[in-house]
């Protein structure tokens, strides 16, 4: 039999591409096992894959709702509001997104190779001074008005989220719909435009405020970390999570400015380089949760991940569409105290203010403008999830863009979660059990290799203390 040929340049060999997807494997294994509370087991296989890091026990625990003691210090986190919207506000968002006759996602390529990140942006103040045209736009008026009680009722720290999120001028929307195991990577919101002018021009700008807003029950819960891309904020570290040569940090204060931009050498400031508390928003119809913008977030599996091909994902057999798991859907709003558009220069590419980029018709992409109604169509015409955002009439959705005018500012029905501590441990290298259970051979489980494959981009488990840093921040080493 002939020598086998060598992989051509830039491909992986076959012994590369073994070790990348045994990694994979262990990965995903560490994670099923730490959604069961079986971190021993987890650190078996991350000690490893080189990794150092992962989220700590405490925040599995909250992911599977067990209670635990909080830490109830003020800290800039996180504020929570189970029905900021009224019924029928929220219906047509829930027909526009998470209805099962709805076409955004098929419309949009959702999930789709090749699909980029795509989002929409609304102008608050034109909104308000024209009146909301859809139920996207008065869900968003509504919204903010009801941030401002936040803000105005003091008394915990996360009300600054409020301040700058009811200060916005603009707010930009996207949507996701995923299986309920399945996660969302640890990641930053920004300016999208503004991170795709390559090295020389590379800006990194974070929105005032970020938030969710839950459509379905389903999945895991949302993740919020307090740590930026500078690292954790305090109170300090432990002394077990303490980098070597790293001292106990000051208090940071959180930026109160609508615009928040993380230049390289903020990233001077001596930190622990992650976080010390955590706090996690799990799904409810109608939910919201908002945080500071600059935070570190994602999401958590709400159920074990199917590790291979073959198996059968939660609800699978072959039932009817109907018979399977309801998707974990959410409509994101990110809370813009400027026009986004206008921290790219149009001759980057990434359109100015007022610019048609993005219209329909045009190519997907960052802070599109919502697509007009046709000339002489009536609110029934168009794509399904258009038609539902559009089927109130235009009064009605003026009159629910506006609080009852019997809403005091007591910050009424808005709460701050209880954060959890600590949100980071170490693998316990060499403590743990040996690897029994894993369906991998013991030649790849050997294999030194494995501590430098490529990870899974979520960013659960760590191999250093930065990764999330380095992967944000262009430089830092």
């Amino acid at each position: 039999m002939p020598a086998a040929s060598p992989p051509a340049d830039g491909e992986p060999s076959l012994e590369q591409a073994a070790l990348t997807a045994a990694a994979e494997a262990l990965y995903l294994e560490a994670l099923n096992c730490c959604l069961v509370g079986q971190e021993a087991a987890a650190d078996a296989r991350l000690d490893r894959l080189g990794c150092a890091w992962r989220l700590s026990a405490a925040v599995w625990a909250a992911a599977r709702g067990d209670e635990l003691a909080r830490d109830r210090q003020e800290a800039a986190g996180v504020l929570v509001h189970d029905a900021p919207l009224p019924p029928a506000l929220l219906a047509p968002l829930v027909a526009a997104f998470h209805g099962g006759s709805t076409d955004f996602w098929a419309a949009h390529g959702y999930g789709a190779d090749g699909t980029p990140f795509f989002s929409y942006l609304i102008d608050l103040q034109a909104a308000a001074d024209g009146g909301p045209a859809d139920a996207l736009q008065a869900a968003a008026l509504l919204l903010r008005a009801r941030l401002r009680t936040a803000a105005c009722g003091g008394g915990a720290a996360a009300a600054a989220a409020a301040a700058v999120a009811a200060a916005a001028t603009h707010v930009e929307c996207w949507a996701h719909t995923r299986p309920p195991w399945a996660p969302h990577q640890l990641h930053f919101d920004a300016a999208e435009g503004a991170m795709r002018r390559g090295l020389a021009a590379y800006r990194l700008a974070h929105p005032a405020a970020s938030s969710v807003l839950f459509l379905s029950a389903s999945g895991g819960p949302t993740l919020v970390l307090e740590q930026d891309t500078a690292g954790g904020a305090s109170p300090g570290p432990s002394p077990e999570q303490r980098e070597p040569g790293v001292p106990p940090p000051t208090k940071r204060a959180r930026p109160a400015q609508a615009q928040v931009e993380v230049q390289a050498q903020a990233q001077q400031e001596q930190r622990p380089p992650l976080a010390v508390r955590a706090w996690l928003a799990h799904p409810a119809p109608g939910r919201m949760a908002v945080w500071p913008g600059d935070l570190l977030h994602g999401v958590l599996p709400g159920a074990p991940l199917p590790l291979d091909d073959g198996d059968e994902q939660p609800g699978a057999g072959g039932g009817d569409a109907a018979e399977q798991p309801p998707a974990r859907t959410t409509l994101i709003l990110a809370w813009w105290g400027c026009d986004p558009r206008s921290l790219v220069p149009p001759s980057e590419g990434g359109g100015s203010p007022g610019s048609p980029a993005g219209e329909a018709g045009c190519r997907l992409g960052p802070c599109m403008p919502m697509p007009r109604p046709a000339s002489g169509s009536g609110s029934g015409d168009g794509p399904r999830w258009l038609v539902a955002l559009r089927s109130l009439p235009l009064a009605e959705l003026r009159a629910l863009a506006e609080p009852p005018p019997s809403e005091d500012d007591t910050g009424g029905g808005w709460r701050a979660l209880p954060a959890v501590a600590p949100a980071w441990e170490r693998v316990r290298a060499g403590a743990a059990p040996a690897l029994t259970s894993s369906s991998l051979p013991a030649s790849l489980l050997s294999h030194p290799g494995l501590a430098r494959a490529e990870l899974p981009c979520l960013r659960f488990f760590l191999r250093r203390a930065d990764d999330v840093s380095r992967a944000y921040v262009p430089g830092h080493d």
